[in-house]
């Protein structure tokens, strides 16, 4: 492993990322990336650590099999460069919560793998909290703010549901019973229809950004999300977005 300097700025010293996996010739990671792994910064972008000043451009792999190439990489692994974890010809061991905007990946076809690398960066701070009810919060905020960036379009009574928890106005009781009989036709009928499913969808949503389980939220906040078939560009600002409400949850 080599330490080197970002030569593009002398202010910014770095040791690249190191490759943490074994050293073996696995076939969907060819031994030269073991030995001159990649590295990222939010200075250079992505480069290897021979040549720690030169940035080269990294499209996701097509393909959730391949590793790495010459000039690929799969988002998971960027993501993990994003949180500094080095790369590795093992699957990174990820938050499911923020796993989960990986799958956004099948829906756009993003030129450049960097914005999740961007995302996994932003969310270092978070990915070391070890208190579960401030990961949880992390999590609300997140889903809020992601949300609202989203602009689902919405039917009575759910635009005004979501707005009360966008906002982070606790849900009544009565509002909690209306969220749970919707969510229950919608779960028996969500592969009949589309409305049935945005229903399924927006019940796992609500129920998480009000204090439920987090890990469905975000699995159906990206399918509302897709479902608006989003273009490249839009994509990549939403994930933007997302990676700045990693930056500012609250303490």
């Amino acid at each position: 492993m080599q330490a080197s300097s970002d030569t593009s700025s002398a202010l910014v010293p770095h040791t690249c990322q190191p490759f943490l996996g074994d050293q073996v010739d696995d076939p969907r990671f060819p031994l030269t990336f073991q030995q001159d792994p990649w590295c990222w910064t939010r200075q250079v972008g992505y480069h290897r650590a021979s040549s720690p000043s030169v940035t080269v451009e990294l499209t996701p792999a097509r393909g959730r099999n391949v590793v790495v190439s010459n000039d690929s990489i799969r988002i998971d692994q960027a993501m993990s460069l994003g949180l500094g974890w080095g790369t590795c010809n093992a699957a990174p061991v990820l938050d499911d919560f923020l796993r989960h905007f990986l799958d956004l990946a099948d829906y756009a076809d993003f030129p450049s793998a960097e914005p999740f690398t961007r995302l996994g960066h932003a969310a270092r701070s978070y990915s070391q909290l070890s208190d579960w009810a401030h990961r949880v919060r992390a999590q609300q905020h997140v889903l809020q703010t992601a949300s609202r960036a989203a602009r689902i379009k919405l039917s009575p009574p759910w635009n005004e549901i979501l707005d009360r928890v966008q906002a982070g106005d606790p849900l009544d009781t009565r509002t909690l019973t209306l969220v749970a009989e919707l969510g229950a036709r919608a779960w028996r009928e969500r592969f009949e229809s589309d409305e049935a499913a945005q229903h399924y969808h927006l019940r796992n949503l609500v129920l998480a950004t009000n204090g439920d389980t987090c890990v469905p939220g975000v699995r159906s906040l990206i399918a509302l999300y897709t479902a608006t078939l989003p273009s490249t560009s839009q994509a990549r600002h939403w994930l933007d977005v997302t990676a700045e409400a990693f930056l500012n949850i609250p303490a």
